[in-house]
């Protein structure tokens, strides 16, 4: 970006605090974002210019809190918005919910990203637990707690279970209960041996 140079204007403590508590809500923590966020704000702020694109942007962010409000929190534990960025420099697929909007859209967006991958449906399906911790942190670049908290509720959004007997992967629908009935099958023809 520019010229690599540090500015010396000093700006209020408690309003660069709460700045980097948004971003580290926003994206899981501050480490490679607080400067991308901080030129990205200073970009906005210098390009909203005009009264009429800045009523537009005005009414766009509200429409957009009052759907976020809407729809629960994101990760931080409050309420994060993607406000309107004319010229944001981050490139993304169009389908994947920005890291700050709320957790139900990226387990969505995750869910359908591990179907795709695995050739599974949301009816029936069984994926290697690790696999699935891993597309979490490709496409997110969460903290192992929050990511594992992402886990826990793909798998409950799946209704998806532990391989009864090595826990390796999970399993869920007509896969599930065809994995139950060979055990038990096993299990039958077990004790018809004995």
């Amino acid at each position: 970006m520019g010229n690599e140079k540090t500015q010396p204007t000093l700006i209020d403590k408690d309003e660069y605090e709460k700045f980097k508590q948004f971003v580290a809500d926003a994206h899981g923590h501050t480490h490679g974002h607080l400067k991308t966020e901080i030129e990205n704000a200073l970009r906005e702020y210098r390009q909203s210019t005009g009264r009429e694109k800045q009523l537009t942007r005005m009414e766009n962010d509200i429409a957009t809190m009052k759907k976020v409000l809407a729809e629960g929190n994101s990760d931080g534990g409050e309420d994060t918005l993607t406000l309107s960025h004319e010229d944001n420099t981050h490139t993304r697929e169009s389908d994947k919910p920005a890291s700050n909007q709320p957790r139900d859209k990226k387990v969505a967006y995750l869910i359908t990203q591990l179907i795709d991958e695995f050739s599974v449906t949301r009816e029936s399906g069984e994926i290697p637990k690790q696999q699935i911790k891993d597309t979490i942190k490709k496409h997110y670049n969460f903290r192992d707690d929050i990511a594992e908290s992402y886990y826990d509720d793909i798998v409950t959004d799946l209704k998806a279970e532990e391989h009864p007997m090595h826990g390796k992967t999970v399993a869920w629908g007509e896969r599930y209960s065809d994995i139950v009935d060979d055990l038990r099958d096993k299990a039958d023809e077990e004790m018809t041996d004995l």
